[in-house]
C-alpha cells in the first residue's frame, strides 16, 4: 500500500467517522432548531454516502470479474451524484440563512436548474460516457466534460461567496465567519485537486469546513437557545407578577372617596398611602431580580397601611423582624400578607391580628406571617384554581426558581394559617 493510499484511508475514514458522531449530535441535540437540524442530518448522510461510495469504488480497483465491474459503475455513479447534491445542499443552506427574497428565491431556481442540468448529464452517462469512464481496472476515467459539468457547483459556491460578502450586514459577524470558511475551504480543495490528483484534498477541505461549520453553528444554536430561555423565563415571570394585583384597590378608592366627605384630612392621607402602593407595586413589576427585603416590607407596610384606614381597629398588625439583610422575589410578601388580610381576617367579625416575623438561622432565613382567621378560607385550599391560589402558586414558583427556597402553609382550623417561607442563605444574600 503506497503513500497517497494511506492518506485517502486515513481521509476518507476520519471523514466517516466525524459524520456519524454529527449526526448523533444532531439527533440528540434538543437546542437546536428543527430546520437546521434536518439540515444537518441529511447534509451529513450525503457525506456518508459520498465517502462511501468513494472508499468503495477504491476498493473495487484491479478487481477482477462481473460483480466489481458493477459494483464499480454503481459507486462511481453515487459518489457523481451525492457530490452534486452535496453543494447544491450548501447553496440552499446558505440562502435560506440569508433569506432576502425574492434575489434568494430566483437563485435557488437556478441552482436546482444548474443540478438537474448535471444530473441529466450523469443519468445519461451510463449509454453516452460523455462525463467518465470506467476502465478495464475498474478506475474511474475523466472525460473532457467532468470537469467543467463537476466546476458548476464550483460556480454555485462562488455565487454564495460573492453574495456573502456583499450581504454580511444582514448576517451575524459568527455566521459570516462560517459561510467565509464553509465556501473558502472546498473551492480552494477543488483547485487544488486539478493540480494534485490521486489524494483527496477536496474531501479534507469539505471535512474540515464542514466540522468547523457545525459546531459553530452548533454553539450559536445552544447561546440562542439559553438566550431565548431566559427570555422565556423573564415573559413568565412578567406574567405572573401581573397577575399579583392587588384585589383591594377599588376598595380603597370607595373608601378615599368616603373620606373626602367625612373626614379630609383622613382621605389626604389614605391618598398619599395609596400612591406611595402604587408607586412601589409598579416598581415591583418591572423587577425581575430578587430586591432587599427592607423594600418589599416597606412596600407591604403601605399596603397594610391602606387596609388600616379602610378596616379600622378590626386589623391588628405586629411586627417581629429579626433581620432584614436578605434578598427576596419581589411581590412575595405582600401578597401572602394580602392572602392573609382577605381570607382569614376578613372572614372574623371581630377582625383579628396578622404578625410578621423573619430569622436569621445558620444555613437560611425565615419568614413568617401568622393571622388569627379561621384556619381555612372561604376557597377550598386543595384547589389550585380557586380564587387567591394563584398569586400563592405564582410566589412559591418564584421563591423555588429565584433563589432555591421553599413556601409552605399550614391550616389551623379555629386558631389560623401560618405561611413559612424559607430561604437558603447562600442564595439570599
Amino acid at each position: 500500500m503506497d503513500t497517497k493510499m494511506m492518506i485517502n484511508i486515513a481521509i476518507d475514514w476520519a471523514g466517516l467517522v466525524i459524520c456519524v458522531i454529527c449526526i448523533a449530535i444532531t439527533v440528540m441535540e434538543k437546542r437546536m432548531h428543527r430546520e437546521p437540524s434536518l439540515y444537518f442530518i441529511l447534509y451529513f448522510t450525503v457525506l456518508i454516502l459520498l465517502i462511501g461510495s468513494c472508499i468503495i469504488a477504491e476498493f473495487c480497483w484491479d478487481m477482477n470479474g462481473a460483480l466489481w465491474v458493477g459494483l464499480a459503475r454503481v459507486f462511481n455513479f453515487t459518489m457523481v451524484f451525492s457530490s452534486f447534491v452535496q453543494a447544491l445542499m450548501v447553496s440552499l443552506f446558505f440562502l435560506d440563512i440569508l433569506g432576502r427574497e425574492p434575489l434568494c428565491r430566483r437563485l435557488r431556481i437556478v441552482f436546482v436548474g444548474i443540478t438537474g442540468f448535471q444530473m441529466a448529464l450523469l443519468i445519461m452517462n451510463p449509454f453516452t460516457g460523455i462525463l467518465y469512464g470506467i476502465d478495464a481496472a475498474n478506475h474511474i476515467r475523466m472525460e473532457s466534460l467532468f470537469h467543467p459539468v463537476t466546476f458548476l457547483s464550483g460556480v454555485m459556491v462562488i455565487t454564495d461567496l460573492i453574495l456573502l460578502l456583499y450581504n454580511r450586514e444582514y448576517l451575524s459577524p459568527g455566521t459570516s465567519r462560517d459561510f467565509l470558511i464553509y465556501f473558502t475551504f472546498p473551492l480552494v480543495g477543488m483547485i487544488l485537486q486539478f493540480f494534485v490528483y490521486g489524494i483527496h484534498i477536496l474531501m479534507a477541505s469539505l471535512m474540515l469546513a464542514t466540522t468547523i461549520m457545525f459546531f459553530s453553528f452548533l454553539k450559536r444554536e445552544t447561546a440562542r437557545y439559553y438566550q431565548q430561555m431566559q427570555e422565556n423565563e423573564r415573559i413568565r415571570t412578567r406574567m405572573m407578577l401581573s397577575q399579583i394585583q392587588p384585589h383591594f384597590l377599588y376598595n380603597s378608592l370607595g373608601v378615599i372617596q368616603e373620606l373626602c366627605h367625612t373626614d379630609p384630612v383622613k382621605a389626604e392621607e389614605a391618598t398619599e398611602a395609596f400612591s406611595r402602593f402604587l408607586r412601589r407595586n409598579m416598581d415591583s413589576l418591572s423587577m425581575e431580580r430578587p430586591i432587599p427585603f427592607s423594600d418589599e416590607l416597606e412596600h407591604t407596610k403601605n399596603y397594610l397601611e391602606l387596609e388600616r384606614m379602610r378596616f379600622g381597629d378590626q386589623l391588628q398588625v405586629e411586627y417581629d423582624i429579626g433581620t432584614t439583610d436578605f434578598m427576596i422575589p419581589t411581590l412575595t410578601l405582600q401578597p401572602m400578607v394580602e392572602n392573609a388580610v382577605q381570607h382569614g381576617i376578613r372572614q372574623k367579625e371581630e377582625g383579628g391580628t396578622i404578625s410578621i416575623r423573619t430569622r436569621d438561622f445558620q444555613d437560611h432565613i425565615e419568614i413568617r406571617v401568622c393571622d388569627d382567621g379561621p384556619g381555612i378560607g372561604p376557597d377550598d385550599v386543595t384547589d389550585p384554581k380557586a380564587s387567591g391560589r394563584i398569586g400563592i402558586r405564582n410566589v412559591t414558583e418564584r421563591i423555588r426558581e429565584m433563589c432555591g427556597g421553599d413556601l409552605q402553609m399550614e391550616f389551623n382550623p379555629g386558631t389560623g394559617a401560618i405561611v413559612h417561607i424559607t430561604l437558603p442563605k447562600k442564595e439570599a444574600k
